[in-house]
């Protein structure tokens, strides 16, 4: 005999599946989601083909540095990720619309938006570029200056 305390294995034929609620529309979802936009790693890859750039910059001609610079300015945007505060999810910065966790839809169905202090991922990201611009200049610029 079972314990009652012991779970039965659920069993597929005659156990309803459990229903998961419909979440928002994906042009609709920022508004329901908490996300914080990192972009450490893309910072990483953009040091790194810079690197990459300036030792190529001398050993071949413009052209086929233009052929090299090129990808490598793409791979550095699709590094750009989110990080999920509900549910703890990383993803790809430009995927974050298909992100929809459990919270977010119970935040929908509620009809509760997301907190107004937290800004939306793409102000996030303007933010972050406004700041490693700025922090870029100062460097350059102190660099410059010796």
């Amino acid at each position: 005999m079972r314990n009652a305390s012991t779970p039965t294995p659920r069993d597929p034929e005659f156990d309803p599946v459990p229903f998961h609620s419909p979440g928002p529309p994906q042009h609709l979802a920022r508004y329901y989601q908490i996300l914080i936009v990192n972009p450490f790693l893309a910072m990483i890859g953009g040091a790194c083909g810079w690197g990459v750039i300036a030792y190529l910059d001398g050993k071949v001609s413009h052209s086929n540095l233009l052929l090299v610079a090129f990808p490598l300015v793409l791979i550095f945007f699709v590094l750009i990720q989110y990080h999920c505060v509900d549910c703890g999810a990383t993803g790809l910065f430009f995927g974050r619309e298909r992100h929809q966790c459990p919270r977010i839809r119970d935040r929908w169905h509620e009809r509760r938006m997301s907190p107004p202090y937290v800004p939306r991922a793409s102000a996030q990201l303007v933010l972050w570029a406004l700041a490693i611009g700025v922090g870029t200049l100062v460097f350059l610029t102190s660099i410059h200056r010796r």
